[in-house]
């Protein structure tokens, strides 16, 4: 502090399910940029050929198997957002004999969330091509 200056070391730590979230969100963006390098490359009139053998085929073959392989992620995160959704909605919805305060705060609070939940699930559903009304 006497030279001008002040240091404060600092620990910076999320939570286990962020870190996972957000590494699983940065997976997915790299199978996405990937798939689609593919699929330019596919555009290409002449492949090269290896030992006589043209790329066409493996290069369709890994655009498939990581259509695939993103298609699974997406389910898996959406199984697990439908999960974390059911949790929220046990902690929120209470029997009618069981409520141990029934402020208007409580009361709003509830509200709000349940919102969320809906705005959620809304947004999910919508997202997500299979889930689509159209198909």
């Amino acid at each position: 502090m006497a030279d001008g200056t002040l240091t404060l070391r600092v620990e910076v730590s999320e939570r286990p399910r962020v870190v996972r979230t957000k590494s699983q969100r940065a997976r997915l963006w790299t199978r996405s940029i990937v798939s689609v390098s593919l699929a330019v490359l596919l555009t290409a009139s002449s492949l090269p050929k290896i030992f006589g053998i043209s790329l066409r085929g493996p290069l369709t073959a890994a655009m498939l198997v990581l259509y695939l392989w993103i298609a699974i992620s997406l389910v898996q995160a959406e199984v697990r957002a439908e999960a974390e959704m059911k949790l929220l909605d046990s902690c929120c919805y209470r029997r009618a004999g069981d409520r141990e305060d029934a402020s208007p705060q409580r009361t709003a609070l509830a509200s709000v969330v349940l919102r969320m939940i809906a705005l959620l699930r809304e947004s999910m559903s919508a997202a997500l091509p299979w889930n689509s009304p159209n198909t």
